[in-house]
């Protein structure tokens, strides 16, 4: 099949930029990949690695986090970014929960049911043989006899177990008549392609067989292949303009060479997430952009959105074997994540993986006796509700770049949020839905909260939408008046529902792919 273009660009290389990369060079769309990161590389699936994380270590990316330096945060609800991005090879998938559900089809019609925000530019069934590729590729176990929300495929893996301390939650939600499911959540059901059978070790931040998806393991079919490049440490400071609607490639920054670099190329694709995506519109401001590329109608960085977490937690009231077996939830309930509660704002819950955890490392560590640990296995436990919250999109949300740098020679991020993302009336409600189960199984001392906003699920800086008056984005997954720069990244949701978005963000890659391949056999014609 005749190539369609030369050189792809590629910014990030996390589970948007991996699979980009893959998809452009497999299908052909372009003659060479090359993809610039603004971090280092680490050692991932490595059993001595592993031993010094699981005996008290720290895993290898954590010294590239966002810092308490690197932000900014202001506003009704201020964020704390520390922890939730990895800048490095493979992302922050390195580290995510790999908790990957479905967005509902209610979700793509937030405006047309609740008047707020706007409706997606395709709806569920659209999308929804995607979403089978996306489970696919992502290794997702799963229910497949669950039909909420409606599949035409059954998971690629089956759904992992209800472990023994479900139990009490599952009574509780019968008793309460909440409805409950497994959790889709990618842990992989057998070894092949080069990647380990889930052992349920219980370390997912530091897998030492690949056991899950993470952004490093597509590199084991890229890496090889000689129309493929990955630039590390080079974090991209600004896109160049030809034209107002052409992009002729972008500037960088090496960090080794400690200087800045030019890069020509026929496509630039930003996949750097919904923070780092709209910095970069906005710091390549130009004679044809003099606002930031795509910013004519202010709406790049803007609807800044993320999921508010929540908690209840309780203790046992008397002895019992509870541990947390696996390491990873795999209960969880959609009863408030359907159309009946949209109105208000939807909720995910899940039982969290910390449920009956018991630290024996740091019980060996500290030189605690075989009785004493023992004591602790059959003693009190305390088990926790988790649930996410929709957040409410708002206009003067906004992410922005600060005119200081990082230590990945990336802007500073400013985050302003004036506008509560959630109604505290809303937020109080679920939690006490959280709070009436954990009553119902009889635990005591609970307790409720919220957890600091750390924007694990930022979104929607570059909404997509028909025109450029809504959105940043096209249906086209290019930027508003731009042939070009195409963007596949968190940032490009219209809206935030209650679920995980990885899921759908790797289902849109596939449609962007299948959009630009039918545009690629006309063009051919």
């Amino acid at each position: 099949m005749m190539m369609y273009k030369k050189t792809a660009i590629v910014i990030g290389s996390g589970v948007a930029g991996t699979f980009i990369a893959t998809q452009l060079l497999q299908y052909k769309l372009y003659e060479k990949v090359i993809m610039l990161e603004a971090g280092p590389e680490f050692k991932m699936g490595d059993y001595g690695q592993w031993l010094h994380y699981v005996t008290g270590g720290s895993a290898p990316y954590e010294s590239h986090y966002d810092t308490e330096e690197d932000f900014t945060a202001k506003g009704i609800q201020p964020w704390y970014l520390n922890g939730s991005r990895i800048f490095g090879k493979g992302g922050s998938t390195l580290h995510f929960g790999g908790w990957l559900p479905r967005f509902k089809p209610e979700d793509f019609e937030l405006h047309q049911n609740t008047g707020r925000g706007i409706d997606w530019p395709f709806n569920y069934d659209e999308l929804e043989p995607y979403y089978c590729e996306a489970e696919t590729y992502l290794g997702v176990t799963g229910d497949s006899q669950n039909q909420n929300p409606p599949r035409s495929r059954p998971f690629p893996y089956e759904a992992a177990p209800y472990p023994l301390v479900a139990k009490p939650f599952i009574k509780a939600f019968d008793t309460l008549s909440l409805s409950y499911q497994h959790l889709p959540i990618t842990r992989y059901g057998k070894a092949e392609n080069g990647h380990g059978k889930c052992l349920t070790a219980g370390t997912c931040n530091y897998c030492p067989v690949d056991g899950k998806f993470n952004g490093m393991q597509p590199f084991r079919t890229l890496d090889p292949q000689s129309n493929f490049e990955l630039r590390l440490e080079s974090p991209v400071i600004k896109l160049l303009m030809s034209a107002q609607d052409t992009v002729q490639g972008v500037s960088y920054y090496d960090i080794k060479q400690q200087r800045v670099k030019h890069l020509e190329g026929d496509a630039v694709f930003i996949c750097s997430g919904a923070l780092e995506a709209p910095k970069l519109l906005l710091n390549s401001r130009n004679k044809f952009w003099p606002q930031g590329i795509g910013n004519n109608h202010d709406l790049v960085g803007r609807y800044l959105s993320a999921n508010p977490f929540f908690y209840a937690a309780g203790q046992t009231t008397s002895a019992n074997h509870y541990q947390c077996e696996l390491g990873f939830p795999t209960f969880a309930s959609r009863h408030f994540d359907s159309k009946a509660f949209q109105t208000q704002g939807k909720f995910f819950m899940a039982m969290d993986n910390d449920s009956a955890r018991i630290d024996f490392v740091t019980s060996m560590l500290a030189g605690k006796s075989p009785e004493a640990i023992q004591a602790q296995i059959s003693g009190q436990k305390t088990l926790q509700l988790f649930g996410n919250l929709e957040p409410l999109p708002f206009w003067e949300n906004r992410v922005y770049p600060d005119k200081e740098w990082t230590k990945h020679f990336l802007p500073k991020t400013i985050i302003d949020t004036p506008k509560a993302m959630y109604d505290p009336n809303i937020a109080d409600f679920y939690v006490e839905q959280m709070h009436s189960v954990l009553k119902k199984m009889g635990l005591e001392n609970i307790r409720t909260g919220t957890y600091p906003q750390r924007g694990d699920h930022a979104a929607c800086t570059c909404r997509m939408a028909h025109s450029p008056e809504q959105g940043v984005v096209n249906t086209d997954f290019t930027v508003h008046g731009v042939n070009n720069v195409y963007i596949l990244s968190n940032a490009i949701l219209p809206t935030l529902p209650a679920a995980n978005p990885t899921l759908t963000l790797v289902a849109m890659g596939y449609k962007m792919i299948a959009d630009m391949r039918k545009q690629m056999l006309l063009h051919a014609a």
